[in-house]
């Protein structure tokens, strides 16, 4: 069956936008400012040298030589091992049992071998 008149559409998918969100930034977008000098293709500005020569470090790297190194003293790869660095306080010591170890006590003889 045909409508015999154009009417409005009985159900709308949302509300009439009132401004014009091309104009409205909403977009998460990046938390930090990029500099003007940064391109797609790196930065843009001028060539950073100079003619003199560099500076010395006040105070030098210090490496260590190869007979300073204890290999007597480092963790094989793959060894088990305990962990080096613990989460929580150390727990108390357990008290002792009053229970004897497994071979310092003799069961009572129920039956009598004849």
């Amino acid at each position: 069956m045909a409508p015999t008149r154009k009417a409005a559409p009985s159900h709308s998918f949302g509300k009439k936008v009132l401004k014009d969100i091309s104009k409205i930034d909403d977009s998460p977008g990046p938390k930090y400012g990029v500099a003007d000098v940064m391109t797609t293709r790196g930065a843009v500005r001028n060539p950073q040298f100079s003619l003199a020569s560099r500076q010395r470090d006040p105070i030098p790297f210090n490496t260590p030589g190869p007979g300073s190194y204890q290999v007597e003293k480092c963790n094989v790869p793959g060894e088990k091992r305990s962990s080096a660095f613990v989460m929580g306080m150390r727990t108390r010591y357990r008290k002792r049992d009053q229970v004897p170890a497994p071979s310092q006590y003799s069961l009572p003889v129920l039956w009598e071998a004849s």
